[in-house]
């Protein structure tokens, strides 16, 4: 029992000391990974010799004690030695598989990483994409709403420039009203001027007709008076011929001045009608 005991004590004890820690979960690239497997692999190899020395110590220790303790003999160092060299290889292939087991694990979280890395690469492309778009978009909008605002300065002096062609068109047409009703006014005197000049034309012609017929019937004292008479009324209507002729003259000079002065607003506001029909 006591030689059960011995290698037994220091083939546990000695077991876990040889296994390297495992690296922790935020462990980094897999060049990292493949380096903490190699480390461990050399610390277990590099103290397994001197756990079987020590083991052989332990060994010797015994056999070199007290005389009353019994004899260990090479056979049983032999199977002790071969003991602790069948636990440690059994702990060396146990840590070693754990750490297999970690490094695949770490290197599948490194593949997801690396997949997630690309998949938010591949997103970044398509918003700096969109960005450039979005860029491009707006400096086109920019554009438009640049020009957008320069024809709408235009629009304002273009409505400022026809509103004053407005104002004017309505002055103009201020100082044709007064031309118009002093045109309407000449028309209505032409007509009574030319109704009197009728009336004193036939009142002359019927006075000369008179005349001749009044003097026959009268004596010659009587005679010589009414050719007086009728002399006079021929030149008061002779006067007053010739001064409504001059005042119809007047009038049609009136009228065809006035005329003109209409004529020539006309043509401005018709030349104009283009532009103020855009103020409508």
């Amino acid at each position: 029992s006591g030689r059960e005991a011995g290698p037994q004590d220091s083939g546990s004890s000695d077991g876990s000391a040889g296994i390297a820690p495992l690296p922790s979960s935020g462990a980094g690239t897999a060049a990292e990974l493949a380096s903490s497997r190699s480390r461990s692999e050399e610390e277990v190899g590099a103290t397994a010799p001197a756990r079987i020395q020590s083991a052989d110590e332990d060994a010797e220790d015994a056999t070199s004690g007290e005389p009353d303790e019994p004899f260990v003999s090479e056979e049983d160092k032999t199977k002790v030695m071969a003991l602790v060299g069948s636990l440690l290889q059994a702990e060396w292939e146990k840590g070693r598989a754990q750490l297999e087991a970690r490094v695949e694990e770490l290197e599948e979280q490194a593949a997801e990483e690396t997949k997630r890395s690309e998949s938010q690469r591949s997103r970044i492309g398509d918003l700096e994409h969109r960005l450039a778009k979005e860029s491009t978009r707006s400096e086109r909008l920019r554009g438009e709403l640049s020009e957008a605002g320069r024809q709408v300065k235009e629009a304002k002096r273009q409505a400022l420039r026809e509103q004053a062609r407005a104002v004017e068109a309505e002055e103009e047409l201020a100082r044709l009203r007064p031309l118009a009703e002093e045109l309407t006014d000449a028309k209505e005197q032409i007509e009574k001027l030319q109704d009197l000049v009728a009336q004193l034309r036939w009142k002359l012609s019927q006075a000369k007709q008179q005349a001749p017929a009044e003097v026959a019937r009268a004596g010659e004292a009587q005679g010589a008076e009414w050719r007086g008479k009728m002399e006079e009324e021929a030149r008061r209507l002779r006067e007053d011929l010739e001064r409504f002729s001059k005042e119809l003259g007047g009038a049609h000079e009136r009228k065809n001045s006035a005329m003109r002065s209409l004529t020539a607003a006309a043509r401005r506001l018709w030349e104009r009608r283009p532009r103020l029909g855009k103020l409508g």
